[in-house]
């Protein structure tokens, strides 16, 4: 298998370690967290919206936490706005909230179309 647990262990050793080392450690720390957030959130959307991972998604995803971690770094913590936060938390999970809503009505009432049969 490509993708171990010593491997995943050894990448997350080494960007604590790296992070601690390069960084403040506040900011190492919200960028951790960026990463931490950004990974889970792009492999569930992987998963539910696509099907799975592909190759552009995952070079998508490599830019999206990059530019976040950037942000993390950069950010002014102190003028944060957590209700702006909230409602930009709400606009980015509209998509799967619509995803989700739409599959149970289509199958409440009786639009789902037949899963594809195996050739």
């Amino acid at each position: 298998r490509l993708l171990g647990p010593y491997r995943v262990l050894f990448a997350i050793a080494s960007a604590i370690c790296i992070a601690f080392a390069a960084l403040h450690v506040t900011a190492a720390l919200r960028a951790l967290s960026v990463v931490g957030v950004g990974t889970i959130v792009a492999g569930e959307y992987g998963r539910g919206v696509l099907g799975g991972v592909m190759g552009d998604f995952l070079g998508a995803t490599i830019c999206m936490l990059e530019v976040g971690i950037y942000l993390a770094v950069g950010a002014d913590v102190s003028r944060a706005d957590a209700a702006a936060l909230a409602r930009c938390a709400v606009v980015v999970s509209l998509p799967q909230i619509y995803g989700r809503w739409r599959k149970w009505y289509e199958r409440r009432h009786g639009y789902a179309s037949p899963k594809a049969k195996e050739c």
